[in-house]
């Protein structure tokens, strides 16, 4: 296996050190089965990253992208998004949105309504809401009993947070780099490059968050 370290911002190109965004873009120029791509963000700025997606689709290359909460990223990103996904059936658009399943840390101290359990402030309690618009909870405790029996749902708030780019399932881009200008030009990010099993690795795994819906 092949490892390279990747960075955006002058300190930390040093010698042995390649940037960032050359290497994505190295990337995606050069599928020739498949792209899978784990996202966070996606900005209308990063216009290089975009041209190069909407290129490996239109070539009717295989490409899946999860992004996280797609209706809360940039709306011309979304809209280019959605209207590739609706003109090319070989692209898997996935919006990754969990928001119904939520987990979070008290911001004060108190008890829960229904069993009277206490908890701390900055202690992980669960919250339920009456729907994902609706900012009131219903039930507020860190008893998973409590929870369950009063129809809470204990999986934690499923966010998207990864940055993955993997080509023809034989090499990638894992970092923190969002694909963004300040995350492939201004920010401080690091990641690294890699080929082989690992690679193909990563590929399954997005495949198993599709499979999952």
């Amino acid at each position: 296996m092949t490892v390279k370290i990747l960075a955006t911002g002058l300190d930390f190109l040093q010698p042995g050190v390649s940037a960032t965004a050359p290497v994505i873009e190295t990337i995606m120029k050069e599928p020739e089965k498949s792209l899978h791509i784990l996202a966070y963000v996606i900005s209308d700025n990063a216009k290089n990253f975009l041209n190069l997606l909407e290129d490996a689709i239109t070539t009717k290359i295989h490409v899946v992208l999860v992004i996280n909460d797609l209706e809360n990223q940039d709306h011309e990103v979304v809209k280019k998004l959605k209207f590739l996904d609706n003109e090319n059936p070989n692209f898997v658009l996935v919006d990754f949105n969990r928001s119904r399943e939520v987990q979070i840390y008290s911001n004060r101290s108190g008890k829960c309504p229904n069993c009277k359990t206490s908890f701390n402030e900055n202690e992980l309690i669960f919250l339920q809401q009456k729907n994902s618009h609706e900012k009131t909870p219903l039930l507020m405790c860190k008893d998973e009993k409590c929870f369950v029996s009063n129809g809470g749902n204990l999986s934690p708030r499923k966010m998207l947070h990864a940055k993955v780019i993997v080509r023809d399932r034989d090499v990638a881009v894992v970092g923190s780099a969002n694909f963004s200008w300040g995350g492939m030009a201004s920010h401080y990010e690091v990641g690294v490059y890699l080929d082989g099993d690992e690679a193909e690795t990563l590929a399954d795994m997005i495949n198993a968050v599709v499979s999952s819906g």
